[in-house]
């Protein structure tokens, strides 16, 4: 069976790009992993099931440190977590006569889970009708965030019977096993039977009062809501726990991790090749009128941090901040952000790439001169590498002129291509 890399792998990946690497360390703005089950360790059987929650002290009852169950059972097969053929037997202490599984509600025993995001592989293998459960609309998997209680909760259905996507909340009283399901954001999404999909769900509290959820499927943002109190009362800014719910689904999942998100940046991470979230990742002054770069949170075009380039120019000058033998492979376009104050002495910026040896160190370079840039503000400019370019490249960086004294700072940030 296909497996996928271990969600801190996914996660952390997005932080060790370019040169920069994890060094042992979480970086600055990368995701604190609160929990975590990759179901490697786990022999292959039940892992725990509602017999078990309703049933505590019973001889058999499968007890977990991670999960409880209210309906269902979950079990570990071939280092995956499972959720067996779903039907609607009550099961024994070892699900060996049937799952229950027709409504599956998988929730962690810890309820201290805040502005949190939770990430997990998912093989939706089978919707079922004949289950004993009737089929509906919204049968298939949810995600569960601030899980109060089975009646209390937000609930983000990512795969639907339908081909829809829902963000609710959930709060009492109501028809829904003693709630009320309130739709906060809906979009459609055709369910990859069979095939393994990344799912990605946060949820965090916002200065407002209000409060975000986002939901990404495969590394693309599909769904996003903020729940300011209009649907259902006030929303639900206390810590909660995180769960799974499945409807006449059988499923499994792998890498289920849940990481801290109460840095905006761990949320949204710039993903570019030389974001300088974590360092100045190499890159260097050529001299002269620039007197240092540095990895710096005062300005950002994308994440929380960019690449503060120092100047203090006693006259005309031309230097350059940059980075050596740069992984840019030939073809590319790669697209640089300069943000420049708002009163300067420089005449132009031009981003630029040099080639390698064996294309005899050509420069493709996007000249701007400062008429055509705005100041105060970040300015988006492309350089298109040749198809014929030798690889690896020797030089990737900003060239800044300027014709007279001046002292003050421009920033670069997400470089990529």
């Amino acid at each position: 069976m296909k497996r996928l890399p271990p969600c801190w792998a996914t996660l952390t990946a997005l932080y060790a790009l370019g040169a920069a690497g994890l060094s042992g360390a979480l970086p600055a703005h990368a995701q604190a992993v609160l929990l975590s089950d990759d179901f490697n360790g786990r022999p292959d059987g039940l892992i725990t099931n509602e017999f078990a929650y309703f049933n505590p002290t019973a001889p058999g009852a499968r007890h977990d440190g991670i999960w409880e169950m209210t309906s269902g059972s979950f079990f570990a097969r071939g280092g995956l977590g499972y959720s067996g053929v779903p039907d609607t037997a009550a099961p024994n202490a070892a699900s060996s006569n049937g799952t229950d599984s027709a409504v599956f509600r998988l929730d962690t025993i810890r309820r201290d889970f805040g502005d949190v995001a939770v990430d997990f592989d998912l093989n939706n293998r089978a919707l079922y009708n004949n289950t004993g459960q009737p089929p509906d609309a919204g049968d298939g998997v949810t995600v569960w965030l601030r899980y109060y209680s089975q009646y209390t909760l937000y609930a983000i259905k990512v795969n639907r019977r339908d081909g829809g996507i829902d963000l609710k909340k959930k709060t009492p009283p109501g028809p829904s096993n003693g709630g009320t399901y309130y739709t906060l954001a809906h979009t459609t999404y055709a369910v990859p039977y069979g095939a393994w999909q990344h799912v990605r769900a946060a949820v965090r509290n916002n200065a407002d009062g209000s409060v975000g959820l986002w939901l990404w499927i495969n590394g693309r943002l599909v769904l996003t809501a903020t729940d300011d109190g209009t649907y259902g009362g006030p929303p639900l800014r206390q810590p909660g726990g995180v769960g799974l719910r499945g409807d006449n689904c059988e499923f499994y999942v792998d890498n289920f991790a849940v990481t801290d998100v109460s840095d905006a940046c761990a949320l949204f991470p710039d993903t570019a090749q030389y974001n300088f979230e974590t360092s100045a990742q190499d890159w260097q002054s050529t001299g002269g009128m620039i007197t240092g770069v540095a990895q710096s949170a005062a300005n950002a075009f994308d994440g929380c941090s960019g690449l503060a380039v120092h100047f203090a120019a006693a006259g005309p000058d031309v230097r350059q901040a940059r980075v050596l033998a740069p992984p840019v492979p030939a073809g590319a376009t790669v697209t640089f952000h300069v943000w420049l104050p708002a009163s300067s002495r420089l005449t132009y910026v031009m981003p630029f790439v040099t080639e390698g040896p064996a294309s005899g160190y050509r420069f493709d370079g996007s000249y701007r001169p400062a008429s055509q840039l705005r100041a105060g503000a970040w300015n988006t400019i492309a350089v298109t590498v040749p198809p014929d370019a030798a690889t690896p490249a020797d030089v990737l960086g900003v060239e800044f002129g300027c014709d007279g004294p001046w002292s003050g700072t421009c920033y670069v940030d997400s470089v990529s291509w």
